[in-house]
Formats: structure tokens, C-alpha cells, sequence
């Protein structure tokens, strides 16, 4: 299917610093087709962005995040990103001004990296609240409230493991070029190096140092990321299963749920 792309945004809106103050919390909430994209952009705001259901494929320059039902994505004001929907993506996107100073160096430092969160409780009924009571809050009770909670819920949430970072070293990206072309690509760690003229061990520290997990522990994820915009795009979990390497679909399920907890189809069973 041909991609469609959304040009909803500017390359850059960063305002200037004589420019008005913008709204501090507005929600929408709007559905896209598979395929869809948004080019890359930056915004004045943070952004989070919550995918009710489908399965949204954000690109920044740190790295690519796949971000599925119930599950969002913090990205700081002035971070370039693009995205992609898989499936028919239903997206929650919190624009929301950040305060001049925040309470602590932790809330500083979490606030201004890109990152994919598990979504708490307590924020996923302040989406809903929001949902229900229209887009644009400014600085009535209701907005005003509902901003603070989020900010303080944001700083502690749990970080999921979905994300693949960029890869600097080229011998790394090679092996990853290989890896999305072939899935099922099974070629044991020792003969990479051998092919890429490294020993084992410095193989095995350049992707420590580059992903902070091992090379198996990423050839899983990678895998893990590929499946799930074909999953949302509801493809059988047989078909993405073989193609991906795995013996059985059972076996792509242990391991699915090894990782996340849960299995596919309970994963992509979106009820915002």
C-alpha cells in the first residue's frame, strides 16, 4: 500500500522567544489509515502521544520506537521526529507546555529525553478525562489540574523496552541491514565477526556499549519490533511467526510473552 503523508505540521515551530505563550494543555484525538506518515517536524511543546489502538513507528535521530496500544511516547519540545501508522492508529496527542523551572534535577533530566513509557493507572484515567471533555484547556481548573498530575505521574513512570537505538558503528549496521531484509536470519554472533574481521569479544562489546543489552537480547527485539506493525496490520500470527524465524507460532507466543508480559493477541487488543 502506498504511504500517505500527513502534512499537518511544519519542519520546525519553534516559536520565538517574543512570540505569545501557548495553550498550556491541549488533547486531540484523531484516527489515521496504515500507512500514513508524518514527516519530519518539531514542535514549541512536549508532546505524548497515547495509541489507543494500532501501532505508531516514531523515528528520531536516537533511535526508532514502536509504540502499541496503551502505551505512549514523551517527546521533548524541539526533538525532530517523523512517524509512521501500522494498522489503523487511533492516536491521543497531549500537547503540553512545560514549566518554566521543574521541581528537581530527576524530573529535569527524564522530561527532556525522548522516551517510551508504560502508561499508570492514574494517567490512563487523566486521558480519558480528557477525551471526554473536549481539546483546548488553557487555564481553567480542569486543565490546570490535570497538567500538574500529569507532569509529576510523568517523571516516575516505567520505561518500556521498545525501543531500538540508532547504530553508529557501521559493522553494526551492517548486521542490522541484514537482520530487517532477512528476520529469520539466524547467523551465530562468532561468524558475524568473522565476516566483519573483529574477534567475538569486541563484537560483543561494540553491541553492549552501542544497545546496552547483548547481541542476542537485540536480535530478539529487533525481531519483537518488526512483528508488531505486521501484527497491526493484521497479518496471521502463524505467518509473522515463520517469517521472523521461529519454529512455531507457539514459540514466537513464549517468547512474546517472555518479553512483554502478555501475548499478541492480547497485546494488540486495543481498548483505550
Amino acid at each position: 500500500m502506498q504511504e500517505q503523508t500527513i502534512d499537518r505540521y511544519p519542519r520546525s515551530i519553534a516559536a520565538p522567544p517574543s512570540a505569545p505563550a501557548v495553550t498550556p494543555l491541549v488533547s486531540q484525538l484523531n484516527t489515521f489509515a496504515h500507512g500514513q506518515v508524518w514527516p519530519p517536524h518539531a514542535h514549541a511543546q512536549a508532546h505524548l502521544m497515547y495509541t489507543v489502538n494500532g501501532v505508531l513507528e516514531v523515528s528520531t535521530e536516537e533511535g526508532v520506537w514502536y509504540v502499541p496500544p496503551k502505551q505512549a511516547i514523551w517527546i521533548p519540545p524541539g526533538v525532530e521526529h517523523q512517524a509512521r501508522a501500522n494498522g489503523e492508529a487511533t492516536l491521543q496527542v497531549i500537547m503540553i507546555d512545560l514549566p518554566r523551572e521543574l521541581p528537581s534535577p530527576q524530573s529535569a533530566t527524564r522530561m527532556s529525553a525522548t522516551r517510551m513509557v508504560l502508561i499508570s493507572p492514574l494517567l490512563r484515567e487523566l486521558l480519558r478525562c480528557l477525551r471526554r471533555g473536549g481539546n483546548t484547556y488553557g487555564e481553567a481548573d480542569l486543565g490546570r489540574h490535570v497538567r500538574a498530575l500529569m507532569l509529576a505521574e510523568l517523571v516516575f513512570l516505567e520505561e518500556s523496552a521498545l525501543h531500538l537505538p540508532a547504530l553508529a558503528d557501521r559493522r553494526l549496521r551492517t548486521i542490522q541491514t541484514s537482520l530487517h531484509a532477512d528476520p529469520a536470519n539466524d547467523t551465530a554472533l562468532a561468524t558475524w565477526a568473522q565476516q566483519l574481521h573483529l574477534c567475538s569479544r569486541s563484537l560483543a562489546r561494540l553491541f553492549l556499549k552501542e544497545t546496552g543489552t547483548s547481541f542476542s537480547t537485540w536480535r530478539q527485539h529487533t525481531r519483537l519490533m518488526l512483528a508488531l506493525p505486521r501484527l497491526a496490520a493484521g497479518e496471521p500470527v502463524t505467518r509473522v511467526a515463520l517469517d521472523l524465524g521461529y519454529a512455531s507460532p507457539s514459540a514466537f507466543t513464549r517468547m512474546f510473552r517472555r518479553v512483554l508480559g502478555v501475548s499478541p493477541s492480547e497485546y494488540l487488543d486495543a481498548q483505550g
